[in-house]
């Protein structure tokens, strides 16, 4: 719902850290940087780094860096 409102600026960070996306439109996910396998949250601490910091709280303000992450993974 954001992603119109971004830039895909970290497109490249998603590619080269959390999928593995084949020629044919296949993927592997990178499950180093998501805890639902194991805990309560969609994802950890290390996704939080990657990111620069953890997940928007719910009804928190909406930035610009969530509007451009939104773009990044849906581009």
């Amino acid at each position: 719902m954001w992603a119109p409102y971004g830039e895909p600026k970290i497109s490249g960070l998603i590619l080269d850290n959390l999928l593995d996306l084949k020629e044919d439109g296949s993927f592997k996910l990178n499950l180093k940087y998501f805890g639902y396998c194991y805990g309560l949250k969609m994802t950890n601490g290390r996704f939080d780094r990657l990111f620069g910091g953890p997940a928007r709280s719910p009804e928190s303000k909406i930035t610009q860096k969530d509007m451009d992450i939104a773009a990044s993974f849906s581009r």
